[in-house]
């Protein structure tokens, strides 16, 4: 059956707030993830030197797909700490279109090996900062254009939203995104878009 996951892992603290995504769909695994470019070494599009918006300690923030065949095991799904999102079966499908599509919209991915596990990277041109534009972000962004609350999906994970740094905030691509900026509680609290090009669609709660 076609799913979409969210996955959780430690950090150095011990607190699970790194959030990815997975998703199941017709035989086919696809983990999605956000992380620093410095940290594989990857060829970064712009020049640090010139792009004063990009992190010269970080990079930038890169989204990354490592794609796999198969049903997922329980054993596998349990060490991503993945937990699967209560959609209507009818929405599930496209649902995860769009959030492909969206990916897409980043451009058309590098392939690189780490780790000795093939994967895809998409240079989202903005730094990373491990206290702002982070992998929460990326979640946070792909479960937006999918109107989903990562608000609402977290809580299955018995964590608060604010224990996932960096899920304020939105990242814009060069394609035409709908994004949809949920209200939150906390007066502190509010959605940040780092707009980027192409037609976009902001819908406020």
């Amino acid at each position: 059956m076609n799913k979409i996951y969210i996955t959780t892992s430690a950090t150095s603290s011990g607190e699970a707030a790194h959030l990815g995504l997975l998703i199941v769909q017709n035989g086919v695994n696809i983990l999605i993830d956000g992380n620093q470019s410095e940290a594989f070494g990857l060829p970064l599009r712009i020049p640090l030197s010139v792009a004063t918006k990009h992190n010269p300690i970080f990079g930038n923030i890169i989204l990354e797909t490592i794609t796999s065949t198969g049903t997922p095991t329980q054993q596998s799904l349990d060490a991503f700490g993945a937990v699967g999102l209560n959609i209507d079966p009818a929405d599930v499908d496209s649902k995860i279109t769009t959030i492909l599509n969206a990916i897409s919209n980043f451009g058309s991915g590098t392939l690189y090996t780490h780790d000795g596990i093939p994967r895809t990277y998409y240079d989202l041109d903005i730094g990373y900062n491990p206290v702002a534009i982070n992998s929460n972000s990326v979640a946070n962004t792909l479960l937006s254009v999918a109107g989903i609350d990562m608000r609402d999906v977290v809580s299955s994970t018995g964590q608060e939203a604010n224990d996932y740094v960096g899920h304020l905030h939105l990242l814009d691509s060069s394609g035409d995104d709908t994004f949809t900026a949920y209200q939150y509680d906390g007066i502190f609290d509010t959605t940040v878009f780092h707009d980027n090009t192409g037609n976009d669609t902001i819908i406020v709660e």
